[in-house]
């Protein structure tokens, strides 16, 4: 309420269809993949390539940003390869 008390324009343009990592995650979980491990760097860098090396922790917010995207990026690859196996 308080956004669209305030902030009109930016509730104006969501929509629904706006997924976030969260969603690609409960999509993923509820097929019975196994979760994203953020603490596992390697991991982090297989799926956000140009990551040459991961700083910090997972508290930081430049590594939480980095595991985020890599983490999108492992639902999305796995999501889409299960869709299209099973299609």
């Amino acid at each position: 309420f308080l956004a669209q008390k305030y902030l009109p324009k930016f509730i104006h343009g969501l929509h629904y269809r706006l997924l976030d990592v969260t969603t690609l995650k409960l999509v993923w979980q509820s097929m019975g993949g196994p979760p994203f491990d953020k603490r596992n760097s390697a991991l982090i860098q297989q799926y956000f390539p140009g990551t040459i090396e991961i700083k910090g922790t997972l508290h930081d917010a430049y590594y939480d940003v980095q595991a985020s995207m890599a983490e999108m990026n492992f639902y999305r690859f796995k999501l889409l390869r299960k869709l299209r196996r099973a299609g």
